[in-house]
């Protein structure tokens, strides 16, 4: 975290109960017992984000050449005149785009930019478990578990005005299930045999930041990409931090 910035908040609350007792003596057992667990915190981010020179085109302090793809005659192509490609030559929709990198918040070319978004996150789990004895020799168990994570969306960057958070890190929804059933039966004081089933089911809810609430392919004008799903495609460009959240 830069040193000139408050420390970012941190709080975990646990809290849960456990309840358990026979429903007939010696014979039926019945328990169960719920925890819930709520983490209020903020992640920190660091990105690189181009400089607003090069957002417009001008590279005149890349230290790399920048030529015109459409002079390629076969064997050579032309550079740019002074390294800066004219705005003239955007596309359309990267036109449109570039300007979901804020400006860096250093004079620095790399890790230029840190944010620091809320990441919250909500546990809940339960248990139930019957037991039941069934003769002296044999008995049996049934088991339900249930689990649910939430994790809040964490933009990687801060939200563009008209468009929402347009990074990765969307709203992540876990909900897992389990179930056991057992049998235990006694042959011999030296023979025991032990029958189980388990069942096992996990959902997981990989979700586009809830701000987003429109197709962004139809608002830019790209073709070829969902126009009906929210959010957008993913625009990579090295160093750069990756732009866009996939539908």
């Amino acid at each position: 975290d830069p040193p000139d910035k408050d420390k970012p908040p941190f709080k975990r609350y646990q809290y849960g109960f456990a309840v358990g007792g026979p429903i007939k003596k010696n014979k039926s057992f019945l328990f169960g017992d719920v925890e819930w667990t709520d983490i209020r915190e903020s992640a920190t981010i660091v990105s690189t984000v181009p400089t607003p020179a090069y957002r417009n085109g001008d590279f005149r302090g890349l230290g790399s050449t920048i030529y015109d793809p459409a002079t390629w005659n076969g064997q050579e192509r032309t550079p740019f005149p002074n390294n800066i490609i004219p705005s003239s030559r955007f596309d359309r929709v990267t036109n449109q785009m570039r300007n979901w990198w804020p400006d860096p918040q250093t004079a620095e070319v790399t890790n230029n930019f840190v944010f620091n978004p809320p990441r919250d996150q909500d546990f809940s789990k339960w248990d139930i478990r019957f037991d039941h004895t069934l003769t002296d020799t044999d008995n049996f168990f049934l088991r339900w578990s249930n689990q649910r994570q939430n994790v809040a969306g964490v933009p990687q960057l801060p939200p563009v005005q008209g468009f929402g958070s347009v990074s990765r890190g969307g709203p992540l929804v876990v909900v897992s299930n389990n179930a056991v059933a057992a049998y235990n039966k006694v042959w011999t004081p030296s023979v025991v045999s032990g029958f189980r089933f388990g069942w096992n089911y996990i959902d997981t809810d990989d979700l586009i930041h809830t701000d987003v609430t429109e197709n962004i392919n139809a608002k830019l004008g790209l073709v070829g990409f969902s126009n009906t799903l929210r959010g957008s495609p993913e625009m990579n460009m090295s160093p750069w931090r990756q732009i866009g959240n996939t539908n």
